[in-house]
């Protein structure tokens, strides 16, 4: 679907000497999210980087300049929208032409992918599978000229672009109107399952696939439209919510267990094309073993927890036996279920590409984006060379927005890191160059951060729409008010918490000292560790108790005795008070014996958590949000308790 900006009114394309381009392709975040495997939620953003890169390069064969992005970097992250320019006296009919040449290379682009897709699985396209290919992708661009500057062209254009997505074009296929629904996307009908699935109505309205022959796997009852073929097919491997979960215990057995680590890899080789020579090496473990039947020949770690070697997921009989005896030898050694998904967003993006808060009014906007730009594609690179595969298996990482996935025993160091570092190598180097401001005042330009930590069961989508709605809680003004992070944990058996606070005070003079630049955050960790070598786990639960008819109706303190410290401002330093005493007397109630001389120091770390914050809702003693927290600790401590 492609609008120009032809039939808007007071706006044509005119023969001036330069005029700004803006493209975007959608949907994002939903195309993303339709997944059921971290594989799916990998392809997708991969999928959507590429197509925009298609279209960046094509856009520069047709001579424009791009502006934001700057460059087309060599890393996987690329934005589904970009920003640029093309000097020349051309017609309307000739920027016509060059954005149909840009949008019909995203489009060629889309389809060599179906066709990879098709080559995987070794079939022919069923009926239908080209019309949804070709009814997904919602591509808008649009020229304006730069009349009188860049800054007001860009000021018009954003408006431009969201009347064009709000004139949505509905086509519906007849094909589509009845019948079983895709698995990932739930909209369109389902062409692909599962070779032997036992869903009858799968099997009469879609193709086989052979998982033995094509490595492209698919769940029993699981059906696939043509574009999720394209995300379960695209080659590059994710690692699933198990082998996140379990990835700090498998390094720690492959380090320092010879014995188990061949183990391990035996039981890898179970599960591949050397399932036979996999069972001749483990005959040094077991007296017999007798080679049977078909093998399942996908391996997810997830199979190195018991409660999933079942017939259901391992039909051969003699793999599942064999599987079941390995499992149990490992089982001592691999415990952790639980991981975290982290996602983070540049807090008013929207107004500092506009050149909003930029305390010289006079600057060249384009070259501001254009640095802005650069700074944010170096922090980008930096977290694929430094932490992806290393500590994060990165989603996508485009500089101000990111989405990852993380080890509990990584996540402190994790989220301090990427804090830090934007700081160091967004936010400062910028200001050095562009001094920002907002209402009088400095401006800095942060990041608010959704968290959230959940059993490797857990739906993918519950999980992801969960960090959403926490990077939302981190941004909104009745939570965080940007410059922030909210962060969830999600129980097995359903009970949530959650939590929000300001990431500092704005002290900079302690970046250098990253453990008390992030007082929150920091109070956190500290908590964590004291749950595990010093505290009572009742500590939580007396805390609770004592504070929850104390509360009003937001989750405060009733403070009704406010000390006054001036005419116009009042501080909650009674009702603070009186919770930093009661805090002491529980720590102590709390500590083993012989660590009773920390009670300060867990007073002191647990009071962080209720310090009211002027530039959150926290102007009272927030006490459900304090408790929250202590709660989020103790299950972090739960999680990653040492075996």
């Amino acid at each position: 679907m492609t609008y120009t900006l032809s039939f808007l009114k007071n706006v044509q394309y005119m023969s001036l000497p330069k005029h700004l381009f803006l493209f975007t392709i959608s949907p994002v975040q939903s195309f993303i999210a339709q997944a059921r495997k971290t594989q799916d939620l990998y392809a997708g953003s991969l999928i959507l980087s590429q197509l925009t890169k298609a279209a960046a390069q094509e856009a520069k064969t047709q001579g424009l300049e791009l502006v934001f992005p700057q460059k087309i970097h060599e890393g996987n992250s690329f934005p589904n929208r970009f920003i640029g320019t093309i000097s020349g006296n051309f017609t309307n009919q000739e920027l016509q032409t060059k954005g149909q040449s840009i949008e019909d290379k995203v489009i060629k682009t889309f389809k060599d992918f179906a066709t990879d897709a098709l080559s995987t699985i070794r079939l022919t396209a069923p009926q239908g599978f080209w019309q949804q290919i070709e009814a997904h992708l919602d591509i808008n661009w649009l020229f304006l000229p730069i009349e009188t500057s860049y800054k007001a062209a860009y000021e018009q254009i954003e408006p431009y672009m969201a009347s064009l997505k709000n004139l949505r074009l509905i086509n519906n296929l007849s094909s589509e109107e009845a019948g079983r629904k895709c698995s990932l996307d739930g909209e369109r009908n389902a062409l692909f399952c599962a070779q032997g699935s036992t869903n009858r109505q799968l099997r009469n309205q879609a193709i086989e696939i052979d998982p033995l022959t094509t490595k492209v796997w698919l769940n029993d009852n699981e059906g696939l439209s043509a574009v999720s073929l394209i995300k379960r097919a695209w080659g590059k491997e994710f690692p699933s919510t198990a082998a996140v979960a379990l990835s700090q215990q498998l390094d720690k057995l492959n380090a320092e267990n010879k014995e188990l680590k061949e183990l391990l890899d035996c039981y890898k080789d179970l599960f591949s094309n050397n399932y036979a020579q996999a069972c001749i090496r483990l005959q040094r473990h077991f007296r017999s073993i007798t080679i049977t039947g078909t093998p399942r020949t996908n391996f997810d770690e997830q199979l190195l927890f018991e409660e999933n070697l079942t017939p259901k997921n391992i039909p051969n009989a003699t793999q599942l036996s064999i599987a079941k005896q390995i499992q149990q030898t490992l089982k001592p050694h691999l415990t952790q279920n639980h991981y975290a998904l982290i996602a983070f967003d540049g807090d008013k993006m929207g107004a500092l590409l506009s050149g909003e808060y930029l305390k010289d009014k006079t600057t060249d906007l384009a070259k501001f984006q254009g640095e802005l730009s650069s700074l944010l594609m170096k922090f980008s690179q930096w977290i694929y060379d430094n932490l992806n595969k290393k500590q994060v298996d990165v989603i996508y990482a485009g500089g101000d927005d990111f989405l990852g996935f993380v080890n509990l025993h990584h996540l402190f160091e994790v989220v301090q890191t990427l804090r830090i570092k934007f700081e160091e190598q967004v936010n400062k180097p910028l200001q050095a160059q562009y001094p920002l401001e907002k209402k009088g005042e400095p401006y800095d330009f942060t990041f608010s951060m959704g968290i959230v930590i959940a059993h490797y069961k857990t739906p993918l989508s519950i999980v992801l729409q969960t960090a959403r709605n926490m990077e939302k809680l981190a941004k909104s003004k009745e939570g965080g008010n940007r410059n922030a992070f909210a962060i969830a944990a999600l129980k097995h058996s359903g009970e949530n918490h959650q939590a929000y606070f300001k990431w500092w005070d704005l002290d900079k003079s302690l970046l250098n000292e990253p453990n008390k630049c992030l007082p929150t955050w920091n109070a956190l960790k500290k908590l964590v560790e004291h749950f595990e070598n010093d505290c009572s786990e009742t500590f939580v639960r007396n805390l609770d108790r004592e504070f929850y008819l104390l509360q009003d109706g937001e989750g405060n303190i009733a403070n009704k005795e406010e000390v006054v410290k001036d005419k116009e401002k009042k501080e909650p330093d009674q009702t603070f008070f009186m919770l930093k005493t009661e805090l002491l007397r529980l720590a102590n109630k709390s500590l083993q014996e012989g660590k009773k001389g920390k009670a300060t120091e867990l007073r002191d770390t647990v009071c962080t958590f209720f310090k009211p914050e002027k530039q959150t809702t926290h102007t009272n003693v927030a006490v459900k949000n304090g408790t929250e927290a202590t709660k989020i600790a103790l299950f972090l401590k739960r999680k990653t308790k040492k075996q």
